[in-house]
């Protein structure tokens, strides 16, 4: 596996990519070098993470995650969808820790 096309040695990260040991890595907002500055809003800050994947040499899929530092709780809650403010403020009344959304 490999992130932005630097390999990732077994030590970081878990798991064999199976349903019940699935990949986890970890990794520290000060390792992202391509930052965009002002997006989505002026004080935040975005990168993405190309993860590519592969079957010994062959590659078999790429997966791209795009992550937000928000400047501000109030930034953080204008980004939020309709239907993510609904769900928070609603039935649970709590605020989700991160989000995510796969691939298929």
């Amino acid at each position: 596996m490999t992130v932005n096309g630097q390999p990732l040695a077994i030590s970081e990260y878990t798991g064999n990519g199976t349903t019940e040991k699935p990949f986890v890595y970890s990794w520290q907002t000060q390792m992202a070098t391509d930052w965009q500055a002002d997006t989505p809003r002026p004080g935040d800050k975005t990168t993405e993470l190309k993860f590519h994947f592969y079957d010994g040499m062959t590659l078999i899929d790429d997966y791209t995650v795009t992550y937000i530092d928000y400047g501000s709780e109030e930034s953080k809650e204008e980004d939020k969808p309709v239907t993510q403010k609904a769900f928070e403020g609603g039935l649970y009344n709590s605020k989700a820790e991160s989000i995510t959304q796969g691939q298929t």
